[in-house]
């Protein structure tokens, strides 16, 4: 795998591809490391997935990032579906879909539409660091540019917070890369605020696009908020509860003394408010949805003072009649 990921690498053209690229490969090694922390998310996923099987079926599902497959449970999409489309930018993805002994297709691609070009457009603006953030604010936001399949289900698999991520990530990598660490990490505030609309945009954008698909039923999984913790005792490799815990609508510490700090997930829009989806998704109403937590960054297995506790949601989506309110 190592030779197959290097010779991906050398033959991607644009930093965006390379950085999929990457993003996949660090997934799988993470996944495989911290097994017992991120399995039960893993298996949440699916078990999602199964549930919304329960009343979603057809001729074709898409599947938008797919990834490696290891949050996929392609037997039972199989078996409800006569067609699986898996849809995902990693390159290396399509070796792991191959294995599948199903009828199948797939795209590899930045289901966004707009992150090369952000890139390219940032890279190639003239002048200082003022300059820089101005084109950062203004770039274009396309409608109707993103990947959009028709296909009668659709499942968005722990992607709706990737993408903004990936964004302000390759941003990050060029502004260290023509201004320096030191000073990009002094103007963090600047930045950010700059790239935040446009974050934002990512996040909205695609659920505009998940009804534009037009499927009879969407089932979309992703981050809501997360937690970083500190002052609490390394995690041990085999596994242990996370030290936070979601109860009525707030976050709290599990163990003494441990303190955390909350960040959203997905720049201000709020999955678990009704009236979101009715806003960018109007036609489609909500059968059921499910909470869970993922410790995905144990302390002291990543990070020597933080941990980190993401809190994911599961929305089944169901296409209104025609002609219903």
């Amino acid at each position: 795998m190592l030779l197959r990921y290097l010779k991906c690498l050398w033959q991607l053209p644009g930093k965006a591809s390379r950085h999929f690229l990457s993003m996949g490969l660090g997934i799988e090694k993470r996944a495989v490391r911290l097994h017992p922390y991120w399995n039960p998310h893993l298996e949440a996923s699916k078990s999602a997935q199964r549930k919304w099987l329960q009343s979603a079926a057809g001729n074709e599902v898409a599947v938008l990032g797919a990834g490696r497959l290891m949050d996929v449970d392609t037997a039972a999409l199989a078996a409800k579906f006569a067609t699986l489309w898996f849809v995902d930018a990693d390159p290396l993805a399509a070796v792991y879909w191959r294995k599948c002994a199903v009828p199948l297709r797939w795209d590899v691609c930045d289901v966004s539409g707009v992150i090369k070009d952000w890139v390219r457009r940032v890279e190639t603006t003239g002048g200082g660091w003022k300059q820089v953030l101005n084109q950062v604010r203004t770039l274009p936001r396309p409608a109707g540019v993103a990947f959009t399949p028709i296909a009668d289900g659709i499942v968005s698999l722990n992607l709706l917070s990737q993408i903004p991520i990936v964004w302000q990530e390759l941003l990050e990598q060029h502004l260290n890369n023509r201004f320096g660490v030191a000073f990009v990490k002094k103007q963090e505030q600047h930045w950010m605020d700059a790239m935040i609309p446009g974050a934002r945009w990512l996040v909205e954008e695609h659920l505009k696009t998940l009804a534009r698909t037009g499927a009879r039923n969407i089932l979309l999984i992703a981050d809501l908020n997360y937690a970083y913790y500190r002052n609490a005792p390394s995690m041990p490799l085999e596994g242990a509860t996370a030290p936070l815990a979601w109860d009525s609508g707030e976050w709290s510490a599990s163990v003494a003394g441990v303190k955390f700090e909350v960040a959203d997930s997905l720049f201000g829009v709020r999955l678990d408010d009704g009236e979101m989806f009715r806003q960018w998704m109007p036609g489609y109403e909500m059968d059921w949805r499910q909470i869970w937590l993922w410790h995905i960054s144990p302390l002291g297995l990543e990070y020597k003072k933080r941990g980190t506790v993401h809190r994911v949601g599961a929305f089944a989506l169901r296409k209104k009649a025609t002609g219903g309110a």
